[in-house]
């Protein structure tokens, strides 16, 4: 019978990321992407890569890059099963980036698609 080994399953900092979200709400947008990007990447839980991605867009959507926040908070969608009890609010964010995009339309037809469910 062979040896197990461990697992190695890395609990997300929550506290750092409430300290990183404060700093980006102080105005340090560069640095709170940055900081918000090394959290994601030492996350293992694709939950938690998904609401640290959310940050990431609300951090772009902050610094004017509209394409980039899309792109970070469809991403935040894409990881999250349709079964997901915070995937909702991901769709909310993602259908709000379309619009800050200028996507009205987009925008538009994915909040109509939200408020059916």
């Amino acid at each position: 019978m062979g040896r197990l080994r461990p697992t190695t399953h890395r609990m997300t900092d929550w506290n750092r990321v409430r300290e990183v979200e404060t700093l980006r709400e102080s105005g340090h947008l560069a640095e709170a992407l940055v900081e918000f990007k090394a959290l994601r990447e030492s996350a293992t839980d694709a939950a938690d890569r998904s609401s640290i991605l959310l940050h990431e867009a609300l951090s772009y959507y902050d610094l004017g890059h509209f394409d980039k926040e899309v792109e970070a908070a469809s991403e935040a969608v894409r990881l999250l099963p349709e079964e997901s009890p915070t995937r909702p609010y991901a769709e909310f964010c993602l259908a709000c980036a379309r619009g800050h995009g200028g996507k009205f339309d987009l925008a538009a037809q994915e909040l109509k698609a939200f408020l059916k469910r």
